[in-house]
């Protein structure tokens, strides 16, 4: 489900497929996020929060993020929504948000978010 942003592109489908089929490894494991740069995962964390697991698999490849596709295997609250704010990418993905978070994520006009992914 289109949430918010442009239209997807091409490269943009690529990543969302290829962030899709890695997150659906992860559905059970407790919060985990993951970033991906032309198909290839360049950071993935689970952690005891979303927020936790965004900024460790943020810092796994920080360059490699930038204009990346960012996704998680459950909702995106406000705290995490904040610091993925600070990271240009084009593309957020989660099965749910917050309502404070998509206010925040959506500060970016062309940012594309999706929701409802695994479902």
């Amino acid at each position: 489900d289109k949430l918010h942003g442009k239209e997807l592109s091409y490269n943009n489908l690529l990543d969302v497929d290829a962030a899709v089929a890695l997150m659906q490894e992860f559905t059970t494991d407790g919060p985990t996020f993951a970033i991906l740069k032309h198909n290839n995962a360049c950071g993935l964390a689970s952690r005891s929060t979303m927020k936790q697991a965004y900024l460790d698999a943020l810092a796994a490849d920080p360059t490699s993020a930038f204009g990346g596709v960012l996704i998680a295997n459950d909702k995106i609250d406000v705290a995490t929504a904040n610091e993925i704010n600070s990271l240009f990418c084009e593309v957020v993905i989660a099965p749910s948000y917050d309502d404070e978070a998509i206010a925040i994520l959506e500060q970016k006009k062309n940012r594309i978010l999706r929701g409802s992914v695994f479902s």
